[in-house]
């Protein structure tokens, strides 16, 4: 098998275990490197950047949802703020109006 094959491979790998698909890119990484016929800091790239697309494809689906997270029914329209800060903090216990 070849570097680029290899390298391909783990791609595929780690971007599907990035994703919604149970998949252990570890074991693949760990299974090449462990071969000892390709050149490490390659496959480290490989499932490294195919670790950050699958993360990306999975922003992209979350940002383009529109699937409310406090249900169809709920009447809360902003959180309460605690007055600690931005970020998290500043939303309190994650109660609403």
């Amino acid at each position: 098998m070849s570097t680029l094959a290899a390298c391909l491979g783990l791609f595929l790998t780690a971007f599907f275990a990035a994703t919604l698909l149970p998949m252990q890119s570890e074991a693949a990484l760990i299974g090449l490197l462990l071969a000892d016929s390709f050149a490490a800091w390659a496959l480290v790239a490989a499932a490294s950047l195919g670790n950050v697309a699958g993360s990306v494809v999975n922003w992209i689906i979350g940002a383009a949802s529109s699937v409310s997270v406090t249900g169809a029914g709920s009447r809360c329209r902003k959180p309460v703020s605690s007055g600690r800060g931005v970020g998290i903090a500043a939303m309190g216990n994650g109660r609403c109006c």
